[in-house]
């Protein structure tokens, strides 16, 4: 396949089985193992008490993993701007890039859990509105401009990095204002909510509308496509390998609203949009994604399976040697510096 400028990420929730600390090294391990493989990014999920994930905060745990790596852009996907002081984030993240050497891609979004905006006093329904205040004041900051009435201005400061936010959203209504603003686009690995067809098709208006956004604005548009990407021998052995996890995610799903006690395992890993298999078996399933022909970005997630910590290595390394390169991905000490200093 002809070579494309793609990069490849990978994407955590680090959540699972074990101790919180088994949990951050084994996370820790899958990104060292990421940057040797010649992977672009490493990203990780935001998630309060433990409802879809096990890390709260990401800053924290992301200046674990730049000291144990050199090249590997990381990232957030995504911390819950509305429940955060912005200044505070906008302090985090900007320690976090100098220590990093300015590798962090900083991603934000809404949220979604309702236990997680009561137990930090904050009001769901405002959420939009808490957002683009959150983000603004986010912005501001970054850009060294003077904080509220006084002369206080971010300190340590990045150049680079409010160049470098990236936006989650579920939906179509803000995306092509995020295009216009210049910032990436984060796109979640299924598409949640009402309508017909599958998550690629569901997703194709949204990615079309950021697009618009940034062409009107003379953007560069950035478009990482968060996909659940499990390469095994066979379909069989990686069915295996994600069934326990699938269920346990099937019986969260059904907690919220979605799904049913009628649908067979089988079918939750369809409503999961999981790509597993021989690695030809997957290439075959993403072409049929009409959002990956329009992605700058592949974040690989082995979730909603629960595979083991040997497995899941293996997948890392099937996506980067088997995978990836059919879709016409470079691993990154190969390429050329023109496509990943744009990152």
């Amino acid at each position: 396949m002809t070579e494309r400028d793609l990069r490849l990420g990978f994407f955590t929730n680090v959540d699972g089985e074990g101790s919180a600390k088994a949990k951050y090294d084994q996370a820790i391990e899958l990104f060292v193992a990421a940057e040797e493989l010649g992977y672009d990014s490493v990203w990780v999920a935001q998630s309060h008490f433990h409802g879809h994930g096990g890390l709260p905060a990401p800053f924290v745990f992301l200046s674990a993993v730049a000291q144990r790596t050199s090249r590997i852009r990381i990232g957030t996907a995504l911390v819950v701007l509305p429940v955060e002081d912005p200044l505070r984030v906008a302090e985090d993240a900007s320690v976090l890039d100098v220590m990093s050497g300015g590798r962090l891609q900083l991603g934000v979004g809404k949220g979604w859990e309702a236990r997680t905006f009561e137990a930090f006093g904050r009001d769901i329904e405002r959420r939009t509105d808490s957002y683009q205040e959150a983000l603004g004041a986010l912005l501001h900051a970054l850009e060294g401009k003077p904080i509220g009435s006084t002369d206080a201005r971010l300190f340590p400061t990045s150049e680079s990095l409010s160049q470098r936010i990236w936006e989650g959203t579920l939906t179509d209504a803000n995306a092509e204002e995020i295009g216009r603003r210049g910032h990436g686009l984060l796109v979640g690995r299924i598409a949640v909510g009402e309508g017909d067809g599958d998550t690629g098709q569901r997703q194709e208006p949204m990615v079309d509308k950021y697009l618009r956004g940034a062409n009107s604005a003379g953007r560069q548009p950035r478009v990482a496509v968060s996909r659940s990407i499990y390469p095994a021998a066979d379909r069989a052995t990686a069915f295996k390998d994600l069934a326990s996890g699938v269920e346990n995610y099937a019986t969260k799903f059904r907690s919220h609203g979605y799904g049913s006690e009628d649908l067979s395992l089988q079918e939750y890993f369809t409503l999961a949009n999981i790509h597993y298999g021989h690695p030809e078996e997957i290439l075959s399933s993403l072409g049929s994604d009409p959002v990956m022909a329009q992605a700058t970005d592949l974040l690989c997630e082995v979730q909603p399976g629960e595979p083991n910590h040997t497995q899941t290595l293996r997948a890392l390394e099937l996506t980067a040697t088997e995978v990836a390169p059919a879709l016409g991905w470079i691993p990154a000490h190969r390429r050329q510096p023109s496509f990943s200093s744009a990152f």
